[in-house]
């Protein structure tokens, strides 16, 4: 896995939605806004915050206006992130971030599209880690797929029509049951789970606005029961 995101093109996905933001359509730009937009509407400004597998730094550098600081283990993202986000955030790779000068120190952590390539139990050592650096308010928010037969036809598509794939690096597959069953067995204490990003993002094709408006439509009238993404959040209160 490691492997895998060390030679990714840097900045590849944040390439694509900036490209989108500016022509303000796209499918994969629409899929990331819709996704970022969800997490940058549980965030307050200004508060203390940390991205941790932010790749590129697109959350950091696009969608949020906080103190922020961004970690990943590819040094070609982190790099990317430093030249295109500095004014927004400060990066690092894990050997370079001294974890231990920030216990209780966040508002928010998030991590965005991490759990699904690590197995069970490195996701329970991860929270409890990550957990000793927030504050005793303070929020992580964790997205994953959603491993329905909807999010697997999803992928097995994306395989066909994009120039990188995951699924030959995914470890875990959840569903909303499989991940609260494993919170529930490890003692996790409150949380919650959504499901977010749904098929309104398709309208994204015509017009990222669009997109946004249909997605918040369909989430609305069903109550937030479908979607391709569950939205895990973990708190300390």
């Amino acid at each position: 896995m490691k492997n895998f995101w060390l030679t990714l093109e840097a900045g590849y996905y944040d390439k694509i939605l900036i490209n989108g933001l500016k022509k303000k359509r796209g499918l994969q730009a629409g899929w990331h806004h819709i996704t970022f937009t969800n997490i940058k509407n549980q965030i307050k400004n200004n508060t203390k915050h940390l991205d941790y597998a932010c790749g590129p730094g697109t959350l950091v550098g696009t969608y949020l206006n906080c103190i922020s600081y961004g970690v990943d283990m590819s040094i070609n993202q982190i790099e990317y992130a430093k030249k295109n986000y500095k004014k927004k955030g400060q990066f690092f790779t894990p050997d370079e971030f001294r974890f231990e000068n920030y216990e209780k120190y966040f508002d928010y952590i998030t991590v965005i599209g991490l759990i699904e390539f690590i197995d069970k139990e490195e996701l329970i050592n991860l929270i409890k880690e990550l957990k000793k650096m927030l504050n005793e308010k303070g929020e992580i928010y964790f997205t994953t797929p959603n491993f329905t037969i909807g999010m697997k036809i999803m992928i097995l598509v994306q395989r066909v029509f994009s120039r990188v794939s995951y699924s030959s690096v995914f470890k875990t597959e959840y569903t909303k049951s499989k991940l609260e069953d494993l919170l529930s067995k490890n003692y996790v204490k409150n949380y919650e789970i959504t499901k977010i990003q749904n098929l309104g993002f398709l309208f994204s094709y015509f017009s990222l606005n669009l997109g946004v408006k249909i997605s918040n439509l369909i989430s609305k009238f069903t109550f937030n029961r479908t979607g391709f993404l569950l939205l895990l959040r973990i708190s300390n209160d």
